[in-house]
């Protein structure tokens, strides 16, 4: 995905309680997740690369338990997989559509 949506408010209101380098992790993480459309990698040290901070793996495994569940695919995070689905969903409906125009 090239664009998600934020909504400061209820970003403020889930992160409210943390420092200014861990908010700026989450963000990363979430960029990472939505950019590539699958689960964050249960390897910490990767994570922190993918994100540019790998000397920040303590805080990454923090933020990283805390906001998503550790599954065997990686770590998810429920309303990152919500959008992306409904992001697939409205893409393949306007594939359809566009073939349809072109046939």
């Amino acid at each position: 995905m090239n664009t998600y949506p934020f909504n400061p408010s209820d970003h403020l209101a889930h992160t409210f309680h943390l420092k200014d380098i861990e908010d700026l992790i989450l963000r990363r993480l979430l960029d990472e997740y939505y950019i590539h459309e699958l689960p964050l990698p249960l390897d910490i040290g990767l994570c922190a690369k993918k994100i540019r901070m790998e000397k920040k793996k303590i805080l990454i495994e923090k933020i990283l338990n805390q906001f998503f569940v550790k599954t065997e695919s990686g770590f998810v995070q429920k309303r990152c997989e919500k959008v992306i689905k409904k992001y697939k969903k409205l893409s393949e409906a306007g594939n359809v559509g566009n073939k349809k125009r072109y046939e």
